[in-house]
């Protein structure tokens, strides 16, 4: 069969709680193996052959590192508990880096959560904490008609954890950027612009077992009450549409 090694560049933006950390690597870990499960489904659904994906991992928060964008085909910008519209100089150096990886023809990224608040930071676009709160654990999202294209479902069950959002501008000054979904907590769920981006404001990477570890976390520390923490914790175990993403996601880097 036919083999086509894709180069993907994993930009950890923040380090997962202890056990996720050990038991995944990172989130570099966490990553790899999302999109390798995603690419196993695309094989068996476009029976295109066998995509082999190279992995680099880039410590953007302590070590402010990066790929050299010529050596790279697609980048991912993880979630993060920081926010995204800080002013810190990692902050300030990672939207510099992904303005440039966006006038870069070749390069496909990938946002998730504050990622995709990042990509949007670096479009010109606010971000800003949602005065609706907290979205958590499996939740659904409804797709616009774009969405529905872009995953190939009527709508999204995907894990959340943010309380940040993305605004669009009723003009904005990337014309080619189109919503993807929203949800009662939520407007804009997901952007995307054909051949250079993907974003996702939920995290479609995230497992049963990460989700309830930074629940049970941040209930011990005060960020989650105990109904909230509950309640999420009741629709972690629930099915979500994550590798529906990571397929989307690689279908646009193929071309």
């Amino acid at each position: 069969m036919p083999r086509r090694c894709l180069r993907i560049a994993v930009l950890e933006c923040d380090t997962p709680p202890e056990q996720t950390n050990r038991k995944y690597g990172g989130y570099h870990g966490v990553f790899s193996k999302f999109l390798r499960e995603s690419a196993d489904t695309l094989a068996q659904a476009d029976n295109e052959g066998v995509l082999e994906l190279a992995f680099s991992r880039w410590d953007v928060v302590t070590e402010q590192a990066y790929p050299a964008l010529a050596e790279v085909d697609a980048i991912v910008v993880s979630g993060s508990k920081h926010n995204s519209f800080d002013s810190h100089l990692w902050i300030l150096k990672l939207v510099a880096f992904i303005q440039r990886a966006l006038a870069t023809p070749h390069i496909r990224i990938l946002g998730i959560c504050f990622g995709h608040q990042i990509i949007a930071r670096a479009l010109g676009m606010d971000v800003f904490r949602n005065p609706a709160g907290w979205e958590i654990a499996v939740c659904p999202v409804d797709l616009t008609e774009a969405g529905k294209g872009v995953f190939g479902v009527e709508g999204l069950q995907i894990h959340q954890m943010h309380r940040d959002a993305v605004r669009i501008p009723a003009s904005p000054l990337d014309t080619d950027i189109t919503p993807l979904g929203r949800s009662d907590v939520c407007e804009v769920q997901g952007m995307y612009s054909p051949g250079r981006f993907i974003t996702v404001q939920g995290h479609p990477e995230f497992t049963e077992d990460i989700v309830e570890e930074i629940i049970t976390l941040r209930a011990k520390q005060g960020v989650f009450d105990r109904e909230q923490a509950e309640d999420a914790l009741s629709r972690a175990k629930r099915p979500h549409d994550g590798i529906k993403v990571g397929v989307a996601f690689l279908r646009m880097v193929i071309g």
